[in-house]
């Protein structure tokens, strides 16, 4: 069994993230969030669901109790193709589009943000505003279009 502080270490990795970055996310310090990868200091419950929030994934993936990265892969896909065109209609590259996203206090990295638009990692509502008005979308249907109705 995966214990968190492995999961957090391999999301914040995969995503090509700083710890500082994670820790100015979290409201710590840089060496108070290494503490919690190397399981020195135990991370609160908040900041996990924080980290959890962050990533897209649910609290059993981060505390290693299982493998998914993602609730609704299928909705996941959907929306990260709504994301990918949106994205391409307001002229920006991925890298563009992340360095809006970081200048609005989101530390999105261009390889999360292909990783959205891939389906990979579920979108929070917060990025989802942030990404409104850098792709100029007029209302939140235009991320959802083709979904499925549950």
């Amino acid at each position: 069994m995966v214990n968190y502080c492995d999961r957090i270490r391999a999301l914040r990795e995969d995503n090509d993230l700083t710890q500082a970055k994670v820790a100015k996310l979290l409201h710590v310090g840089q060496k108070t969030y290494s503490d919690y990868e190397l399981g020195k200091t135990r991370i609160p419950i908040d900041r996990l669901i924080t980290l959890a929030e962050f990533y897209g994934v649910s609290m059993d993936y981060i505390c290693g109790l299982n493998d998914s990265l993602s609730h609704n892969l299928k909705q996941d896909i959907s929306i990260g193709k709504n994301l990918k065109r949106l994205r391409k209609n307001a002229g920006l590259t991925q890298d563009q589009a992340s360095a809006q996203l970081e200048i609005m206090g989101l530390p999105i990295t261009a390889g999360i943000l292909s990783k959205m638009e891939q389906g990979r990692y579920s979108v929070r509502i917060s990025i989802l505003l942030a990404m409104k008005k850098i792709y100029h979308v007029k209302t939140f249907d235009e991320f959802f279009e083709g979904l499925e109705q549950p």
